[in-house]
């Protein structure tokens, strides 16, 4: 299955992960919504990581809405950012 990420479709699955949704809810409103259904893995990650992420940092709510980026690439940018360079 080929899954389509839009902004819209990003936007409501924060909103849901910030309404603390059950699956089967988001399922249903995805569906009313006339947006690309999910797994229960994906919703799982949105619970667990993207909401989270999201709430503490306005620049990664961003990248996460408009860019769809992954769950590789917040934790490239957390290591970067929390590495400290040695000074020889």
């Amino acid at each position: 299955m080929k899954v389509i990420y839009s902004a819209r479709r990003s936007r409501f699955l924060l909103n849901c992960a910030e309404s603390n949704m059950s699956y089967g809810d988001v399922s249903s409103a995805l569906c009313d919504n006339r947006l690309e259904g999910m797994s229960e893995e994906e919703w799982s990650l949105w619970i667990r990581y993207y909401h989270p992420l999201a709430c503490s940092n306005p620049l990664y709510k961003h990248e996460l809405i408009y860019n769809n980026r992954t769950l590789s690439w917040f934790a490239r940018n957390l290591a970067t950012r929390f590495t400290k360079t040695s000074l020889s």
